[in-house]
């Protein structure tokens, strides 16, 4: 009896909260497609509240969430306090988030997923966006056969040591090297 009684007053206590709480979406999220490896990630959106009544808070939280596809737990995860003028979000109007840099050290090349969702200490209901960005490497896999195809680039090869090489062939394999401005390495003979 008395596990009903209590959890008839969870129930209520959680429908009332779900009553009264606001709808806060994620808007406007910009941010490059693909970056490379170790390099800063611009980020900007803007939280809308969306619902019908006057939030009186002074500050909202923008989490950031970024994690390779088909992962369930997010791996990086960013938090950034974010104030309200006047401590009132008024329906309709919207807070900007214009993140100078984030750094993306620990994230390995491939595709992953950008999560941004808000969060606060007055109940709302939080509106989440996901968008993709896709990681390259800075170092280029040659899989192409550059032998028949070196006349057509006229560039010259160097190594990172800045010794020139006058064709393809003649850099060993495992080799880190650059042509036309890219780094690449020669991985077959």
């Amino acid at each position: 009896m008395r596990r009903t009684v209590v959890f008839i007053y969870l129930f209520v206590f959680i429908s009332s909260i779900n009553i009264n709480a606001q709808s806060v979406s994620v808007k406007g999220v910009i941010h490059a497609d693909t970056i490379q490896i170790n390099t800063p990630f611009s980020l900007s959106f803007y939280f809308v509240n969306t619902g019908a009544d006057t939030l009186f808070m002074d500050s909202i939280t923008a989490n950031v969430g970024i994690s390779p596809p088909g992962m369930p737990p997010v791996p990086i995860q960013m938090y950034f306090l974010l104030n309200i003028p006047q401590s009132i979000f008024v329906p309709g109007d919207s807070i900007l988030f214009l993140d100078p840099q984030i750094p993306m050290l620990a994230l390995s090349t491939g595709d992953h997923i950008v999560t941004i969702w808000p969060s606060s200490i007055v109940p709302i209901i939080t509106d989440t966006s996901f968008t993709d960005i896709h990681i390259k490497s800075t170092i280029s896999n040659i899989n192409e056969n550059l032998t028949q195809n070196i006349g057509k680039f006229k560039a010259d090869i160097y190594d990172l040591k800045g010794r020139k090489y006058d064709n393809i062939n003649s850099i060993p394999a495992g080799l880190i090297y650059i042509r036309d401005s890219k780094k690449y390495i020669k991985i077959k003979e």
